[in-house]
């Protein structure tokens, strides 16, 4: 008997793992114009709009054709990309799908390029067996073409509304024509064709016009839950939507403001996550522009109370430290007390360079701007050889082998580090390089956001200083 009960449990066992590992055979095929010196790239997320893990990459075969078996076990949308096989640059054009476990997906295409990484895909619909696929389809190949339009030929002042209103328009058309009905495909389908139409209507408008706009749809309709966080327009679009909506009266105050920003956020949107991220976007564009050095502790007092509506400790916490740091960019500010690395790998403190005049670059490898400035740094140092003028070049590269690589491949000499563990660009509030900083002899910063190498501004500068 208890033989019996111990291989009945065992079996159980094995069925229920079985049944876990379980995968619906789900096949995408694709016949394109494309050969073996192309790739494909599939990146996937969960309806929810959450990472599901899946990045795939393959090499297109010699007749064109290509195919992805993705094991899942729950609905998925895929991003496709394609670019030239061992290329990091992916094409502008995209194709976005919907995908179920299970399901035999054919998407026949023709490729042709008008410039370098840019071109039209050519789809024929009437072979793909998915009505939400024929609208996600045709909607990222006329929404690309579309954006390129607008881009290179902006309409006219009165013709803004009706040419930014084709974005969605469009999709629903689409969805209409093919009486698409899968409730996933219509949710993501209503997000993006909503976020194009808001980006480029408050793009054309432009940020000095504070004029009333009728939109078609309120954000609350669309952009009120999870799946619109994975759209990289959701919070800057929320954000220009609400000060839009919530102008600052006469004689109000910036937090009082913002608390009414808050308090409209809190009343017509529901899901928390979203809220989180927006008033973490209304706070980092207050930090961004903050200059008030005189109420640095009070306002960050108050900064604090307003952030308690965030839910997310861990976002709390980052948004506020963000200004918190703020300290270390006001002129007089100390320099940061932080260890680097040299190219050999050993710890360098940056209070070392203290007794020169500190010009720092922050840099990175893949920065195609930070590469441009290098030339004329170069001539700055050669200049400076003999004064009392410390140059750092301070590479923030994730990877550390690629700042080496590009060291190596730009023979740059010097003082090269990297900032190691120092977390430098989060301490000093860093939001794009290049970006130069200039210290004092003292370790006291004199300016945030020096002047760059190419601009003769920077060499008359430092020739002041070093006569004083």
């Amino acid at each position: 008997m208890k033989t019996s009960i111990i291989a009945l449990l065992f079996n159980l066992l094995l069925i229920a793992s079985a049944n876990a590992n379980h995968f619906q055979e789900t096949i995408l095929s694709f016949q394109t114009n494309f050969d073996e010196n192309y790739e494909v790239e599939f990146r996937g997320m969960e309806i929810n709009g959450k990472d599901n893990g899946v990045n795939f990459i393959e090499t297109i075969d010699r007749d064109g054709s290509f195919e992805y078996m993705p094991k899942l076990t729950k609905p998925a949308f895929f991003n496709v990309y394609f670019r030239k096989k061992g290329s990091k640059q992916r094409f502008v054009t995209r194709l976005t799908i919907f995908v179920k476990p299970g399901m035999k997906l054919k998407i026949p295409f023709v490729y042709t390029e008008e410039e370098e990484g840019e071109g039209i895909i050519e789809l024929n619909v009437e072979n793909v067996n998915s009505a939400g696929n024929k609208v996600m389809l045709l909607y990222s190949i006329w929404s690309d073409q579309r954006m390129k339009t607008l881009w290179f030929n902006k309409p006219e002042s009165h013709e803004i509304m009706p040419a930014v209103e084709k974005f969605y328009t469009k999709s629903e058309g689409l969805i209409n024509k093919y009486n698409a009905q899968n409730e996933h495909v219509l949710n993501y389908m209503h997000i993006w064709s909503y976020n194009l139409y808001l980006s480029y209507l408050y793009r054309m408008i432009g940020k000095s016009s504070r004029q009333s706009i009728d939109l078609i749809k309120k954000p609350s309709a669309y952009l009120d839950n999870e799946l619109a966080l994975s759209f990289y327009r959701t919070t800057t679009n929320m954000l220009n939507y609400i000060n839009r909506t919530i102008p600052r009266d006469e004689g109000q105050s910036w937090s009082e403001h913002m608390e009414a920003k808050i308090n409209f956020l809190n009343r017509n949107f529901t899901n928390q996550s979203l809220r989180d991220e927006v008033i973490a976007g209304l706070i980092g564009r207050f930090t961004n522009s903050y200059t008030n050095n005189n109420s640095f502790k009070k306002d960050f007092k108050r900064l604090n109370e307003l952030a308690s509506s965030i839910g997310n400790a861990e976002k709390r916490s980052e948004v506020l430290n963000k200004f918190s740091n703020l300290k270390y960019t006001m002129k007089g500010a100390n320099l940061p007390d932080i260890t680097l690395k040299d190219i050999q790998g050993n710890p360098v403190k940056l209070h070392r360079f203290k007794g020169k005049y500190i010009y720092i670059d922050l840099w990175a490898s893949w920065c195609g701007p930070c590469i441009k400035e290098i030339p004329s740094l170069n001539k700055l140092k050669e200049y400076f050889e003999d004064d009392n003028i410390a140059f750092l070049s301070i590479s923030i590269d994730e990877n550390v082998k690629d700042w080496h690589e590009k060291v190596e491949e730009l023979n740059l000499k010097g003082k090269q580090f990297h900032m190691g563990k120092s977390k430098l660009p989060t301490i000093l509030n860093i939001n794009a390089i290049p970006h130069f900083v200039l210290y004092s002899p003292e370790g006291k910063l004199i300016n945030y956001k020096a002047s760059r190498p190419s601009n003769p501004k920077t060499r008359k500068t430092l020739k002041n200083l070093l006569t004083k």
